[in-house]
């Protein structure tokens, strides 16, 4: 058994010219390489049976040459993979599962029966330029760059990706190496594996955007350091699944997605800071702070995409307005153009932050600089969301009822306090933590609701729309209505008992 350590990079398809002309020379080290064709098979039974087990299974061919290879579930975080794998060469193409060690399979696995059921699932077929690079501190990273296509049936996607896998030496050099590369073209993190991937066309499946009841999967016994790790790992494969999402799909909520992993992010090292003592963390905050201002357009365009939808609560104006509708269209579009999404999505700051946190936790430099990295996080996440309940109800609280500016005046702190919430959510029973946060999500829905009416209204005036002032008198009605709503989640809110306190 072999334990692979890979850092997954997307990249554009002259890549392999740029690392030949702009990064090896560069090197003093030794370099071999080789070219490859590689054909793979990956199989598994009609119920998955292999996939079930977090188990991928392929027989890969190369000039008359052939191995099967199962690779276990092992970690993978935002694009750095450690997986198990264990080779057995071939005299053909057919697998031949009796071949491996037995302590692979569980203990109740007819290994008979399921030979006798694999099936090709998908295949991956690509052209590999594979360069050994052996550093003279002793280093060795093998840095491979694949393009080809994942097939399965009719449907087929592209590969096209650098694999940096670390062969001896320290893992820190495979993010020296990324970090050079990421200045010499648009490059990526990739999160999903090749049999990820072909496991979804198999299926005909795409990536849709995540659900926002996902929390970060913490036990009980977790310190402060696993908890960082865990949190920090949680919103890189938000970002990175984001990302690729609206890469593969267009779709408009996956850039909704992006901006709310930023701005977790920013909290998240705001939120550990103070117990790691690191003051990378607070360099990693300008950066992600300054991300974020580039994604703030997003909370503006997807106010317009839901405007402009003919389903959910402002449908029925559009029944009473097309030209309406396609004014508001027409606004959504013309922000796509003008900020070019997926120029952001491959912004070189955007890479090297998401490799700089990937790093940070491999080295973990709060061993040499906190005491406090070992303390329960159940003690330390309750005076955390005490202090964040504090801090919300003291904006909150008042006898007069709020207006629209009070609220949207409101809208960073609550969401950064509820974000506290899905950090820690693992650690508490369900029924009362979800009855607690219900008014106060409420009121942050509530809070994007009246931005996009303050939009509406903004968009209604500067339009040569007909029934301009009908219009306008319609949006200030439904505010009023909103706020007489929030209101009463206002004080349904304020008058909760915190369920950490149970």
């Amino acid at each position: 058994m072999d334990t692979e350590i890979e850092l997954k990079i997307l990249v554009p398809a002259d890549a392999n010219q740029i690392i030949v002309s702009s990064y090896l020379p560069t090197l003093q080290a030794n370099i071999e390489h080789k070219s490859l064709t590689l054909y793979n098979s990956y199989y598994d039974t009609a119920d998955n049976a292999l996939r079930k087990l977090d188990m991928g299974f392929r027989v890969r061919g190369c000039n008359g040459e052939f191995e099967q290879t199962i690779k276990t579930a092992g970690q993978s975080v935002a694009g750095l993979h450690q997986r198990p794998e264990y080779n057995v060469n071939l005299p053909d193409n057919q697998p031949q599962l009796h071949l491996f060690d037995p302590a692979l399979w569980p203990g109740d696995m007819n290994v008979e029966q399921l030979q006798e059921e694999l099936e090709v699932v998908f295949t991956t077929h690509f052209q590999r330029e594979a360069y050994l690079i052996g550093f003279e501190n002793g280093n060795q990273i093998e840095l491979v760059f694949d393009l080809g296509k994942v097939s399965a049936g009719s449907h087929e996607q592209s590969i096209c990706e650098i694999e940096l896998e670390l062969k001896a030496g320290d893992a820190q050099c495979l993010f020296d190496i990324a970090e050079q590369l990421f200045q010499l073209m648009p490059c990526r993190l990739g999160f999903q594996s090749k049999a990820a991937r072909g496991y979804m066309l198999a299926k005909g499946l795409e990536l849709n955007p995540l659900d926002n009841s996902k929390s970060v999967n913490l036990s009980q016994q977790d310190n402060v350091e696993q908890a960082f790790i865990k949190s920090v790992s949680f919103v890189l494969n938000w970002w990175q699944h984001h990302e690729q999402c609206y890469v593969s799909t267009k779709n408009e909520a996956a850039l909704l997605g992006i901006q709310t992993a930023i701005r977790m992010l920013g909290q998240v090292l705001r939120m550990y800071q103070p117990l790691l003592g690191l003051s990378e963390l607070q360099s990693l905050i300008h950066k992600s702070d300054a991300i974020e201002k580039k994604w703030q357009w997003v909370t503006e365009f997807y106010g317009l995409v839901t405007l402009s939808s003919e389903r959910g609560s402002f449908r029925k104006l559009h029944e009473k307005n097309d030209q309406l509708l396609s004014f508001l269209n027409g606004r959504a579009q013309g922000m796509l153009l003008s900020h070019q999404p997926m120029c952001l999505i491959d912004n070189e700051n955007a890479a090297r932050l998401q490799l700089a946190l990937l790093k940070l936790l491999t080295s973990k430099p709060w061993l040499q600089t906190s005491d406090q990295w070992h303390q329960p996080i159940k003690a330390v996440c309750r005076q955390v969301l005490s202090d964040g309940l504090y801090q919300v109800s003291q904006l909150m609280t008042g006898g007069s009822p709020f207006d629209a500016e009070q609220y949207k005046e409101s809208e960073a702190l609550l969401r950064n306090v509820l974000f506290n919430g899905v950090f820690f959510a693992n650690l508490f029973a369900d029924n009362g933590r979800e009855q607690f946060r219900a008014p106060w999500l409420d009121i942050l829905d509530g809070i994007e609701e009246l931005q996009m009416l303050s939009q509406l209204q903004h968009e209604i005036r500067r339009s040569d729309l007909e029934e301009k002032d009908e219009l306008v008198t319609w949006v200030q009605d439904k505010t009023a209505r909103l706020l007489s709503i929030m209101e009463q989640s206002r004080g349904a809110a304020l008058d909760m008992q915190p369920y950490w306190e149970d």
